[in-house]
């Protein structure tokens, strides 16, 4: 038997209704592709905003780097007044000595004095005193108060820098050792304990990880500059800087593992914040896309629900037209014209119940339905008012209704009966026969006619039927559709070769 089911029964406990009915400017897969778009885009803003927080963070660090690189240089270029001494241990040039740990030597190109750094005191030169009175005649000579001896003329030039600094007769060697205990209580002195970054010479031409520099840096372990890449490492090079130690040096400035540490934690929370800033959008932009279809849903099941109880008075109006023209007849008596006015007002009385109904299921959302119970005796008055219209047509009604007691929301069954009815008696032949039973936790109502039916390639259309689908298929099954899908009732059409059934199952 061909059959097809517009929507099934739905428990009243479960409120939830699929989204459907939505306008076709933004239909669900429309907003369904804006949501996916926004959320695809946006996935790079969390990338971008803590990319620039990084480079805005490097930037400002970079800054203090150089202003704490140039107090560096600033210490380093400074030449250390020597106080008159002949021995070279004299209490006054140890507290000369200790103020610059990186003096190495002094030197006076008038008398040919070289004198060379023993721990806290100063001795005369042996074998470096040639080379170094040399250089202080040369740096003499060029009359600039720094000078910077030739790479080709310092054996030990790819291992430290060596700066001439004028300091009155004396001419003051200092000597920068990476790494060397000298360089570091010389850099503590400068910089402090607390200094977001350490100094380094970088050296050319060998290192790994910039390609063409090799670091060693002061107060860290020699090659300890390797520091994994996976880390937020700020690295900076100051070629402004590396004047002052000369050829091949150029100074390299990195963050503390301190520093390191502290951007770690600042770009994991920059990535936290802006991922869940990211995701609160998509979140947001979701429950405003479902906002919309709802209230657009709404919108439009509330013109179906007026436009359904528009339809649902035609029958009772179509009755009672039937009463008043009973009435006008002269040869009714007078009591039997009383039964008539008074049956006319009952079903005025019906009217208005079906209106107050009506306008009930256009309630605003969040109210719980007005229910009210159905017997019996509900479908032998609805048979009672139906029958005479059947009877004008020629057709019998008939009724089969079990002893059942259920509950609706307000006076809708009335109206979807009245349609189911009255289709019958247009669009179908013979007797009509409304049944009522229950099955299990449903009350089943089924219509039969024994008309034609519908053939079964047609009968799927009444799923999907519309106020202009043509014959069979127009606005009163089309607002049932609608309003059965909306109370959580099922309702199905079966047709039968020779008849035709509509069948409401309701949750009881």
């Amino acid at each position: 038997m061909p059959s097809v089911q517009v929507c099934r029964p739905r428990s009243r406990r479960l409120r939830w209704r699929p989204l459907r009915g939505y306008g076709k400017l933004l239909s669900p897969p429309v907003l369904l592709g804006i949501w996916a778009l926004a959320a695809v885009l946006s996935a790079f803003l969390p990338g971008m905003y803590t990319s620039h927080r990084m480079g805005v963070a490097a930037q400002a660090w970079e800054g203090l780097a150089h202003e704490g690189g140039k107090a560096v240089v600033k210490a380093w270029t400074q030449a250390l007044p020597i106080p008159a001494f002949t021995r070279g241990d004299e209490a006054e040039l140890r507290q000369a000595l200790e103020e610059d740990s990186l003096l190495h030597a002094v030197a006076d190109p008038a008398k040919g004095e070289v004198w060379i750094r023993e721990g806290s005191r100063l001795r005369p030169a042996g074998e470096e005193s040639a080379r170094l009175l040399r250089w202080a005649r040369e740096a003499q000579a060029s009359g600039a108060p720094t000078w910077l001896p030739p790479v080709q003329d310092n054996p030990r030039a790819t291992d430290e820098a060596v700066l001439g600094l004028a300091a009155g007769r004396w001419w003051e060697f200092k000597v920068w050792r990476p790494s060397a205990p000298a360089t570091e209580r010389f850099l503590k002195s400068v910089t402090g304990d607390r200094a977001p970054f350490r100094f380094a010479l970088t050296r050319y031409g060998r290192d790994p990880i910039m390609g063409r520099k090799n670091t060693e840096a002061g107060g860290l372990p020699r090659r300890s500059w390797l520091l994994p890449v996976t880390k937020p490492t700020f690295y900076a090079l100051f070629p402004d800087l590396s004047l002052a130690f000369g050829d091949p040096w150029v100074v390299g400035i990195l963050a503390t593992p301190a520093q390191d540490a502290l951007m770690a934690h600042e770009l994991r929370t920059w990535t936290r914040t802006a991922w869940t800033v990211h995701a609160a959008f998509v979140l947001l932009l979701g429950l405003g896309c479902l906002l919309h279809l709802y209230v657009s849903r709404r919108d439009r099941l509330r013109a179906d629900q007026l436009a359904f109880l528009a339809h649902s008075l035609k029958t009772p109006l179509t009755v009672l037209k039937l009463r008043c023209d009973t009435v006008r007849n002269a040869g009714l008596s007078k009591e039997v014209q009383d039964s008539l006015l008074a049956r006319i007002g009952d079903e005025v009385d019906k009217l208005v119940k079906i209106i107050e109904a009506g306008l009930e299921g256009v309630r605003p959302e969040g109210r719980e339905p007005v229910l009210q119970t159905v017997d019996a005796a509900f479908f032998q008055r609805l048979a009672e008012q139906m029958e005479p219209i059947f009877a004008g047509e020629g057709r019998p009604l008939s009724l089969d209704v079990e002893d059942v007691a259920f509950q609706v929301s307000g006076d809708a069954l009335q109206p979807a009966l009245n349609t189911l009815l009255e289709n019958a008696l247009l669009h179908g032949a013979g007797a009509t026969r409304l049944r009522v039973q229950r099955r299990r936790n449903l009350v089943e109502i089924q219509v039969h006619d024994e008309g034609p039916g519908i053939p079964a390639h047609k009968l799927g259309a009444l799923a999907g039927a519309a106020p202009n689908a043509g014959a069979g298929q127009g606005v009163g099954i089309f607002l049932l559709n609608q309003m059965a899908a909306h109370e959580g009732w099922g309702l199905r059409f079966d047709s039968m070769g020779e008849g035709f059934s509509a069948v409401l199952e309701i949750p009881a």
